[in-house]
């Protein structure tokens, strides 16, 4: 290949622009000017095994753009700090600068709402992006254990243009990709959880529908993460019951538990409403 505007890799679009390859590849100056120079680079990520870059380069190529293989990608959730969210185009101008993504991608996104305060540090991005991503797993938008497949961006108003974007990025399930930092280093686990409500009699009860017995829907399921967002897992499921008159707590269980029978002997650990640990079970925990 001789003097080509760019090279990228065809597998993850990390990319070489011109001016990039001619900083690393000495000239001859013993020829022409005008004479053609052969030019060789190879992928700088680790996960690529050294793959040579090539043609064509893809309108992705901005030295920001963080390199993963478009392929792999199952969705871009996509959130703006503040209560209005981005429009189509917005979100499609940051989301092609900073990832391998293509305008035709756009059905791959997923665009919702935030509030003000909910990018103000790591650990509340964490839960925003927790919240949503959870949010599209129950709308049957995304695979279930999508957490622990998501990488997730926090793009600062500047680089941005207008204001702070938070995008997660979720990769296909078969692809097994290694989430981002989690709390505390924790490795994921899969959890089921139930939430219960206190009940008049003093007890906790289930929250059933009264015409099927079956869980009201979201009050019941299994999620892939961590073990230290168990608390704000928690809080999301008890938030979607917000018009329940009564104390509410989740109760998690080791395990995809979602087809077998649950006992309190199973139980590992209780999220109170309003707690931000997660306690040992117990039967007349108020």
């Amino acid at each position: 290949m001789a003097n080509p505007i760019g090279l990228q890799c065809q597998k993850c679009r990390y990319t070489l622009c011109r001016e990039c390859i001619n900083g690393r590849q000495p000239s001859s100056y013993t020829g022409p000017v005008d004479v053609t120079e052969p030019v060789l680079a190879v992928c700088a990520q680790p996960a690529c095994d050294r793959r040579v870059l090539g043609t064509p380069v893809l309108p992705t190529g901005r030295h920001d753009v963080t390199p993963m293989d478009p392929e792999t990608i199952e969705g871009v959730v996509v959130a703006r700090d503040g209560a209005i969210a981005p429009t189509p185009g917005e979100a499609l101008v940051v989301v092609t600068r900073f990832l391998p993504f293509l305008p035709e991608d756009a059905p791959l996104l997923h665009i919702r709402r935030s509030s003000p305060g909910a990018m103000s540090d790591g650990s509340t991005r964490d839960r925003l992006a927790l919240s949503l991503v959870l949010g599209l797993e129950r709308e049957g938008a995304l695979a279930p254990g999508a957490w622990a497949r998501s990488r997730r961006m926090f793009i600062k108003a500047g680089a941005a243009r207008d204001t702070d974007y938070l995008i997660t990025v979720v990769h296909r399930r078969h692809l097994s990709a290694v989430p981002a930092a989690a709390p505390g280093g924790a490795w994921p686990g899969t959890y089921t959880y139930l939430l219960q409500i206190l009940a008049a009699n003093g007890g906790w009860a289930l929250l059933r529908d009264p015409r099927t017995g079956a869980f009201a829907d979201g009050a019941f399921g299994a999620v892939t993460a961590p073990a230290g967002m168990l608390p704000d897992i928690a809080h999301e499921v008890i938030q979607r019951f917000s018009a329940v008159p009564y104390r509410r707590r989740v109760v998690f269980f080791e395990g995809d538990r979602t087809q077998q029978r649950l006992t309190t002997d199973d139980a590992y650990g209780v999220v109170m409403e309003g707690g931000t640990s997660l306690l040992p079970y117990s039967g007349d925990s108020g």
